[in-house]
């Protein structure tokens, strides 16, 4: 084709200036990405030939009045070199032996074309007896329409009322109406009229051109479609395809009113003005007062597109079919059948309507997020259903989608990666619009939905926060003033604050009984127990976003309840410890125990969360008694303790078998090891406390080594005298005077000191094995050791 242009073609008949500007024509559409890549994937010959059969009748068809068909044979003529061209190419490169069906198809294309033959049908049945071509008539049942009838589900229209008025409109809805849109369409795109998107409706001139360079091949393959289904109008109409190029298609409601053009116009106003000024006589057709001053036909009417499948403001209707279509899948859709918010046969239905009414790619989903977020503001779509539709406009079309797009611009690329500079103002507007509305909303559902988080089982504030990070607040278009940021901020945490106040009241209300003759330290452990399950929770429930919205609900929780309990738990323990001393009881210390550690934690989790705010009262000091009177019961019990233990002591060493001789450890008495075993349990006891107060842990461990002291000074003492008393030792009454005089303190010290001054190293004493026991005892034996 090149070569034909360009003029270097050898072939005879193609050096003709006609051929040359038909092949012209047919190249550009050749050449068209889209075209290109179906011819790649289809690899068939019949789109070239409809293709180039199309653009020769363009070509052909200017300069030509209108009435005028002479040119229409030289069609055919153009149409059969190309065949002949095809040919040829198949016949170079050796194909015409490995299709011989097809050569055979294509040389009786161009005899018939050369002829004039106006049936141009090729039988290409191997054995006619066995072939039979059965033509199936259109149906106009509206059970053969799967669209039409989504359509009549989507307006909850009858059956039969749409049978009928697609019978009363049948003859206004044909194809040859649809493919006089389609011209109509293209003029008014290449005359920059009404009727189809404009520069004026971009920002960028530009993205406007990027938009018009792109329907030019999406308009010739939707012409070739109708064509391809209805062959017959490539004549009826080609002798309108140059007039709908210049005149205007006319309204199908008006059936007298002929096409004007702007050039019409202009010379009708001009002569009537010409003939008026030098007082020539006026040709009444072309006058002014021809002209009918009225809604259909004003000056304004002529340059108004009428169309007969496309409305008057396509974006309109589409926005107000979208709607009723998430209405109807709202409520009828299938969980398995359904594309985000739409169901499957919806978005064919919206897609196909994009298709016919010319809207782009970002214009369609804009629109659908409109109608969305409209059913979200009017409360029929929940958040999640929001996000749903975010990801759909956001998400690329499936690669099954993107096997045969439709004729929509930019349909492979999404709302994310579409510029903004591509779009069209309204679109601009009406999505930034959008955003902000939602954002509005959303922070009102938010701002509900938080104000129950402190209920055992409150909603979740996940959906709105992660609409309003990843699909609004992140969004080019979107932009927040600061002062309106710290506004919501402070009402938020005001609201947050006074719900804390009332989870709070509540559990007053239940833990504490109302009579304080009643009160006791469990009801001050569960009140804190309640307050520390809801931290725990409110932290655990918010752990992965802590900060919504700028505010911390576990924070202010923290800093409205804490303190409060505080305040109570202190006039309660006072109050409880009050009303037992009136009566003169003594309460349980394990209470005072299991309080104090329960203080101690709540105290933690003060000092975790509000670690610029002071506990409120000293939790050691006002329960400081209790580990005190353990203290001094544990003294009172010590004395009776050792004398226990050596009471049941047998004073024998333990033996661990007849062949084993004893070990150092078994030689210790039984009594001096549960002594030392009560030691380490009293000592335990207090280190398990944890006390935060270190004067106090000093002196408690004060008290306790005293105790320690005196326990060991009386088993010394009970255990020398029974060594004494069996060792029949006389004590002289001086010795006995001044042992009698000296404290038990004293006494140790003393034994201490002869230990530490002695120079010679104690032997021990060795006892003779009793022969013949004579005592009901067993003698000096059972002291083997004597731990002083």
């Amino acid at each position: 084709m090149e070569g034909v242009i360009r003029g270097s073609e050898s072939l005879p008949g193609y050096s003709d200036a006609a051929v040359k500007k038909t092949f012209a024509q047919a190249y550009t559409a050749f050449t068209e990405a889209n075209f290109k890549k179906s011819i790649d994937k289809e690899r068939k010959v019949e789109p070239l030939v409809l293709i180039f059969y199309s653009a020769a009748t363009k070509a052909c068809g200017l300069g030509h009045a209108p009435g005028d068909d002479s040119w229409k044979a030289l069609v055919d003529r153009h149409v059969a070199l190309f065949v002949r061209l095809l040919t040829h190419i198949l016949r170079s490169q050796g194909s015409d032996r490995d299709k011989p069906e097809l050569m055979s198809r294509l040389n009786t294309l161009e005899n018939k074309l050369l002829t004039n033959d106006q049936n141009l049908f090729i039988d290409t049945s191997q054995d006619a007896g066995k072939h039979i071509e059965v033509v199936v008539p259109l149906s106009y049942d509206i059970k053969d329409m799967p669209m039409v009838q989504s359509v009549a589900k989507i307006f909850g229209l009858a059956h039969s009322d749409v049978q009928r008025d697609i019978d009363a409109q049948r003859p206004n809805w044909t194809e040859e109406a649809a493919l006089k849109d389609l011209k109509a369409y293209q003029h008014r795109l290449n005359t920059n009229m009404s009727g189809v998107l404009r520069s004026q409706d971009f920002d960028v001139e530009e993205a406007y051109q990027d938009w018009k360079k792109a329907e030019a091949p999406f308009l010739s393959s939707m012409m070739m479609e109708i064509l391809t289904a209805k062959p017959e109008l490539a004549k009826t109409s080609s002798g309108s395809s140059a007039a709908a190029e210049k005149p205007l298609p006319a309204s199908p409601g008006v059936g007298n009113a002929e096409d004007q053009s702007y050039a019409e116009l202009g010379r009708a106003l001009s002569s009537s003005n010409r003939n008026s000024m030098y007082g020539i006589g006026i040709d009444h057709r072309l006058s002014l007062s021809s002209v009918t001053v009225d809604d259909t036909s004003s000056i304004r009417a002529v340059d108004e597109a009428h169309y007969t499948f496309i409305p008057h403001d396509p974006r309109e209707f589409l926005k107000v079919i979208a709607t009723y279509a998430l209405e109807f899948d709202a409520m009828h859709g299938n969980g398995d059948d359904q594309n985000g918010p739409f169901s499957k046969q919806s978005m064919e239905l919206l897609t196909e309507l994009c298709v016919r009414w010319r809207i782009p790619q970002f214009t369609r989903l804009v629109v659908y997020m409109e109608a969305a977020a409209r059913r979200f503001t009017d409360t029929l779509f929940t958040v999640i259903d929001l996000d749903l539709a975010f990801e759909l406009v956001k998400s690329p079309p499936a690669e099954k989608e993107l096997k045969k797009p439709p004729h929509i611009y930019l349909y492979s690329e999404s709302l994310a990666t579409i510029d903004r500079g591509r779009w069209t103002l309204t679109d601009f507007a009406t999505y930034q619009q959008m955003l902000f509305t939602l954002h509005d909303a959303l922070l009102r559902e938010l701002y509900d939905i938080l104000m129950h988080c402190y209920q055992p089982k409150p909603p979740s504030a996940g959906p709105p926060v992660h609409v309003l990070q990843n699909h609004i607040s992140n969004d080019p278009s979107f932009s927040r003033k600061e002062e309106d940021a710290g506004a919501y901020t402070k009402m938020l945490q005001d609201g947050l604050v006074e719900q804390a106040a009332i989870v709070y009241r509540g559990f007053l209300d239940a833990e504490i009984p109302p009579d304080q003759q009643d009160w006791n330290f469990s009801h001050v452990k569960n009140l804190g127990n309640s307050v520390v399950k809801l931290c725990e929770k409110i932290q655990k429930r918010y752990r992965s976003n802590p900060t919504i919205m700028g505010v911390n609900p576990l924070t202010v929780l923290a800093e409205t309840i804490f303190p409060s309990f505080e305040d109570d738990a202190h006039d309660l323990v006072k109050r409880i410890m009050q009303v037992a001393q009136d009566k003169g009881d003594e309460l349980p210390l394990q209470d005072g125990f299991d309080l104090y550690k329960d203080l101690v934690e709540i105290r933690r989790i003060h000092r975790s969360q509000l670690p610029n705010r002071p506990f409120t009262f000293d939790v050691e000091e006002l329960l400081v008694d209790f580990v005190w009177r353990w203290i001094h019961n544990a003294e009172e019990r010590a004395e009776e303790f050792v004398e226990n233990a050596i009471n049941h002591d047998q004073f024998q060493v333990r033996d661990q078998g007849s062949d084993v001789p004893p070990r150092d450890a078994d030689r210790h008495s039984h009594s001096v090891i549960d002594m030392f075993q009560l030691f380490h349990q009293t000592a335990d006891q207090v280190f398990r406390l944890e006390w935060d107060n270190n004067v106090h842990h000093a002196r408690f461990m004060t008290g306790l080594s005293k105790i320690f002291a005196n326990s060991i000074a009386r088993y010394c003492e009970i255990v020398d005298q029974r060594f004494v008393k069996e060792m029949d030792i006389p004590r002289p009454n001086e010795q006995e005077a001044a042992a009698s005089s000296q404290t038990t303190q004293g006494r140790f010290m003393q034994y201490a000191k002869d230990a530490w001054n002695n120079k010679e190293k104690i032997e021990p004493f060795q006892f003779y094995p009793e022969v013949q026991p004579t005592a009901p005892y067993s003698g000096p034996s059972r002291f083997l050791t004597c731990p002083t």
